[in-house]
């Protein structure tokens, strides 16, 4: 049986973000990034944990979360986007 490994995903769907948090993967960085054309900007949440990859390609078959617990997300986001900015002070 293969182990599961640690991986890394980039996502801007904040549904999608809860629906990786509700599966015990963690946010390691908000930001912004250009991922369309003129130089657009949208929120790039990413996140680590065991087999991620299975769990995001899940969500992007099958998708779906209660949407009443998109707050949770949002906290979340809050608390790393604060986090790193509370870090690049010293």
């Amino acid at each position: 049986m293969k182990s599961p490994t640690t991986q890394r995903v980039e996502v801007s769907n904040l549904a999608e973000v809860l629906y990786l948090l509700d599966r015990q993967h963690e946010i390691t960085d908000v930001s912004m990034k250009s991922s369309w054309p003129h130089g657009i900007q949208e929120l790039c949440v990413t996140l680590t944990g065991y087999d991620i990859d299975l769990d995001h390609k899940n969500y992007l078959l099958h998708g779906g979360c209660n949407l009443t617990e998109l707050p949770k997300a949002f906290e979340v986001v809050m608390a790393r986007l604060l986090q790193k900015s509370e870090g690049g002070r010293s």
